[in-house]
C-alpha cells in the first residue's frame, strides 16, 4: 500500500516556512520543512509497514513566523495491494474506493462521456476554478453524454451527485 500526492511548500525571500507533514496513527512518516521552490513536487510513501491493519493518515501543517510563505496539497491517491482497502474522509465519512463514475475524453473538445453513475435521477454540474457553477444536467441512467461546448478553454470540475454521494472530477475544455 502507498500513498501518494502533489505538494506545493515555497516562501519568497527565505522566510521561515513552518512544516508540512505525514503522519501515521500520530507519528510523522513523512515531512518537509523547507521551500522546494515555487512549483508543484510528488511524495509517494510506502505503508507497507501498516499492511493488515487499520491506520489513520492525517496531513499536517504550520505556518512559521512569517505570513510570506505557503503550502497546499493536491492529488491524493491512496492504493492497496490487497485490493481491501476503506478509506475515510474529514468527519469520519467513508470514501468509496473504487471508481465511482468514468468520464471521457480528458481533455475534451466539446462533449463529456459518463458511464456508471449511480442512482435514478443523478445530477451532473460543472464548476469553474473560482467556485462558479456554470451549468447541471440530471441523468436518469447509468450512461450520459454532456454538451460542455459552449465552456472557454480551462481547467473545470464536474461534480457528480446521486442524492447520497458526491464525487467529484477535473476536466480540460480544448
Amino acid at each position: 500500500a502507498a500513498i501518494e500526492f502533489a505538494y506545493h511548500i515555497y516562501s519568497a525571500n527565505g522566510y521561515d516556512i513552518g512544516e508540512l507533514e505525514l503522519q501515521a496513527n500520530g507519528t510523522t512518516i513523512w515531512s518537509v520543512g523547507t521551500s522546494q521552490g515555487n512549483q508543484w513536487n510528488v511524495a509517494n510513501v510506502d505503508l507497507s509497514a501498516y499492511a493488515g491493519s487499520t491506520v489513520n493518515l492525517t496531513f499536517r501543517g504550520g505556518s512559521g513566523s512569517s505570513w510570506q510563505s505557503d503550502f497546499a496539497i493536491d492529488a491524493v491517491k491512496l492504493t492497496s495491494d490487497s485490493g481491501s482497502a476503506s478509506f475515510m474522509g474529514i468527519g469520519g465519512s467513508e470514501i468509496p474506493t473504487g471508481a465511482d463514475f468514468t468520464m471521457y475524453p480528458n481533455p475534451t473538445q466539446g462533449t463529456l462521456n459518463l458511464q456508471n453513475l449511480m442512482g435514478d435521477k443523478t445530477t451532473i454540474s460543472v464548476w469553474d476554478m473560482a467556485g462558479r457553477q456554470l451549468m447541471s444536467a440530471v441523468a436518469t441512467g447509468a450512461d450520459h453524454t454532456l454538451d460542455v461546448s459552449a465552456l472557454k478553454q480551462g481547467m473545470y470540475v464536474l461534480r457528480i451527485n446521486d442524492g447520497g454521494e458526491v464525487s467529484t472530477a477535473k476536466f480540460v475544455k480544448e
